[in-house]
């Protein structure tokens, strides 16, 4: 043994070669004994097995040869080989319990199996046919939320399904087109949304002001034009809100400089009235000395008279209002069935921004104002995604929640799909308020977020659910078993749907798998609505219940 070596190794002796003098005579200088202690040796003889490790590190490095590898490891033939790059332990203890071997250089191509956190450390063009990878190529499709927004258009050519009906409509920012479209999208929902709290009030027309409602009116009942028969009229008018309208419908679209001088002019106004009132008052006595003056017949006529005639333009007003508020009903109404996502948009015109290739919430923010999103996504050098907010979630304990679900696929042609048999509810770290857009521990659910939350109750361990809670909540709440006769299926639809969208995009490499993990949000109407579709779902023991789940996957 190596340890036995250094010790019997105490006093080893030198002999110095004859040497000449200047005589040219040969003498013999007498030989040197010089004691090495044990530190010493070990020191020696560790330096040695460290540069000679170091070379077999670099020649094993430098292998390409899967048998090569293997031979110089003195591994059997048929030893399975596997990499893992980004954690994963469970997987990493699984594959050591069926007696595969890791190989720990993650560059080297030496491998059987390799499960890697990013796509690109697949390298796809240098692998062998009997080599297995844990993504497909050109994965970004879906994986991303710019990818994701741009191909589920395609929904219509494959399986001809409205994206409305379960994807929150989505614009990428850094496309001038989608800009604009972002943009109208957003005015006709604010004309949309002021409709809604008129019809709230009871249809008075002071809770949103007469002007504005004219407009949001006039912009949604052209939204509900048939688009042809926009086309055959002679001056046909295809912009659905015009600069004029957003004027009157945006009031809150403006600058600090213009709010101050609105301030002003209002602050200055209500100065006025309160002159105009104290001189009113002055002018009524007045007139009542007057009128004091005037026969007792005069003043009672007079008196009769106004009253009729108020009595009167109450009546004209009231059946005015009346037919009003009828036809913003039928607008409502309309609006509700030709557009899924009614409902959806809600009374606040909330919209969220994220990042279009970060995960874990990284990035993401709230607005309901359209010159705050335009500027927080053109600020930044990255690519943006706006998506609509969903107003009407459903609330669980007075919280946010989402749904995560894993999803494996072994092939895109044909499609085989493997729907993982149980999910998560993921809950926010704090109780919901639409209101209160700012607060991202209310607004956001990913545990890299939540767990940073320094106020958060614990009447939910871990801000997370198991599939069973859920299921069992919502049964009892709704005496239905509403997860397995609509939510559940839906979201098998959903997932279906997301992957043929780019079936035919997607290099179907034999010997490549993909574990995808999909959010889903469920609305007040049990609708499960597709958030986002992430590869490499985090696989790690976050709280209790993905330990269970991880370990058994």
């Amino acid at each position: 043994m190596f340890a036995k070596l250094v010790e019997e190794a105490k006093v080893p002796i030198v002999k110095v070669p004859k040497i000449e003098n200047k005589e040219g005579a040969k003498k013999t200088l007498p030989p040197i004994q010089k004691l090495v202690t044990k530190q010493e040796m070990e020191k020696i003889f560790g330096n040695f097995l460290a540069r000679n490790s170091v070379k077999a590190k670099i020649s094993l490095a430098n292998v390409t040869d899967l048998a090569t590898w293997k031979k110089k490891r003195d591994l059997p033939e048929d030893a399975k080989v596997f990499i893992i790059i980004g954690g994963y332990p469970d997987l990493r203890r699984a594959l050591k319990r069926r007696g595969w071997v890791e190989n720990k250089q993650k560059n080297s191509m030496c491998f059987h199996f390799k499960w890697t956190l990013k796509a690109k450390d697949a390298e796809y063009a240098s692998l062998y046919d009997f080599q297995m990878v844990n993504h497909f190529e050109k994965n970004n499709l879906i994986t991303t939320k710019a990818g994701l927004c741009r191909n589920l258009r395609n929904m219509i050519w494959y399986s001809n399904v409205d994206i409305d009906t379960f994807y929150p409509r989505s614009f990428d920012l850094v496309d001038e087109a989608e800009i604009e479209d972002f943009k109208e999208e957003f005015k006709a929902v604010k004309a949309e949304s002021i409709l809604k709290e008129y019809m709230l009030s009871g249809g008075k027309i002071e809770s949103v002001g007469e002007e504005k409602l004219a407009v949001a009116l006039n912009v949604c009942e052209k939204k509900l034009r048939d688009f042809d028969d926009v086309l055959d009229e002679s001056n046909p008018d295809l912009v659905l809100v015009t600069a004029e309208e957003w004027e009157i419908l945006g009031t809150d679209e403006i600058s600090p400089e213009m709010l101050a001088k609105k301030k002003h002019e209002a602050w200055f106004k209500r100065l006025m009235k309160k002159f105009d009132n104290s001189q009113g008052k002055k002018k009524k006595k007045m007139k009542k000395k007057e009128k004091k003056e005037q026969p007792a017949d005069t003043v009672k006529e007079e008196e009769k008279s106004k009253e009729t005639e108020e009595v009167k333009e109450d009546k004209e007003k009231s059946e005015a209002d009346q037919v009003l508020k009828q036809r913003v009903t039928d607008v409502l109404i309309e609006l509700r069935k030709k557009y899924p996502q009614f409902d959806l948009n809600g009374l606040n015109n909330i919209w969220i921004v994220k990042p279009a290739g970060l995960s874990r919430g990284r990035g993401i923010r709230i607005f309901s104002s359209l010159a705050e999103i335009l500027d927080y996504s053109q600020s930044r050098e990255q690519q943006f995604v706006v998506q609509k907010y969903i107003e009407n979630p459903m609330i669980l304990l007075n919280k946010k929640f989402d749904i995560r679900q894993w999803v494996l696929v072994t092939s895109f042609n044909p499609l085989t799909i493997w729907f993982y048999q149980e999910c998560y509810v993921r809950f926010g770290a704090v109780e919901y308020n639409i209101k209160e857009i700012s607060n991202r521990y209310m607004h956001l659910t990913n545990n890299s977020v939540t767990k940073h939350c320094e106020y958060q109750d614990n009447e939910i361990e871990g801000n997370m659910w198991e599939q069973s809670d859920f299921s069992d909540f919502i049964s009892k709440k709704y005496v239905r078993d509403l997860f397995n006769e609509k939510i559940q299926p839906m979201m098998k639809k959903i997932v279906t749907w997301s992957l043929e969208c780019v079936q035919e995009c997607v290099p179907n490499r034999k010997k490549t798998c993909e574990l995808y993990g999909y959010d889903f949000m469920i609305d007040e109407q049990c609708n499960p609505w597709l958030i986002e579709i992430n590869a490499s779902p985090a696989m790690d023991y976050s709280t209790p219940i993905t330990e269970r789940m991880v370990k058994q996957v």
